[in-house]
């Protein structure tokens, strides 16, 4: 199979953070073939914020009014990507930084492996009135073994992934799916490469314990 790479990317409330997200990925020194889209949970699509950028990166949009269990945010665009004939997919959340190297570096560590994801990131916190930045931290806080949104797999992976979304639809994360389900089935890779930033926000759910203590504030 030819080298087709695909990013599936959920969006909610922010078409400013999505048109930033979808500009890193165009600007990556491996540009992916295809970005799919599914924005959910609010009655007006916004899809107008990236209709400019599809002629620097071909982006297809999926709308979900309602709004779906968690694993169906990325469970849609994954399925698409899938049926677009994709070979290496790459996990993204909108507010999240993808440095230059991002997909190429994950490339490289997917000739090796099913799945490959980055335990060395840095830090952005933001509040409304105040931010903080940690240069390079070892990022525990989500279940897959790194940063979740610093993720990419190939195509037997991504089947397996697809199915177990269908399989499992009550887990409260999606990246419990694949760190509890799918991953252990596949040969795995945590990398010490940093190619992303976390972006907490004040308020953020999955970090907030973790937080103080990886910013030195313990």
């Amino acid at each position: 199979m030819a080298e087709k790479i695909g990013v599936f990317l959920p969006t909610y409330t922010r078409p400013d953070l999505l048109r930033g997200c979808v500009l890193q990925w165009a600007a990556q020194s491996r540009c992916p073939d295809i970005i799919v889209i599914h924005q959910n949970g609010t009655p007006q699509s916004y899809e107008w914020c990236i209709s400019d950028l599809k002629d620097l990166l071909p982006c297809e949009w999926i709308f979900t009014p309602e709004s779906p269990p968690q694993s169906e945010w990325y469970r849609r665009p994954l399925q698409r990507l899938i049926e677009l004939g994709c070979s290496h997919f790459f996990w993204a959340d909108h507010d999240d930084i993808y440095l230059r190297d991002h997909v190429t570096t994950r490339l490289d560590e997917l000739d090796r492996y099913d799945f490959a994801i980055s335990d060395r990131n840095s830090i952005l916190f933001q509040s409304p009135s105040d931010y903080k930045f940690q240069a390079r931290v070892n990022f525990t806080s989500h279940p897959a073994g790194g940063m979740s949104s610093s993720m990419a797999f190939n195509r037997k992976f991504a089947l397996a992934l697809q199915q177990d979304f269908l399989d499992y639809p009550t887990m409260p994360y999606a990246d419990q799916v694949v760190s509890k389900i799918t991953k252990p089935k596949f040969s795995s890779f945590v990398s010490k490469q940093q190619t992303t930033i976390y972006v907490s926000h004040a308020g953020s759910i999955t970090s907030e314990i973790w937080l103080e203590s990886a910013l030195g504030k313990e």
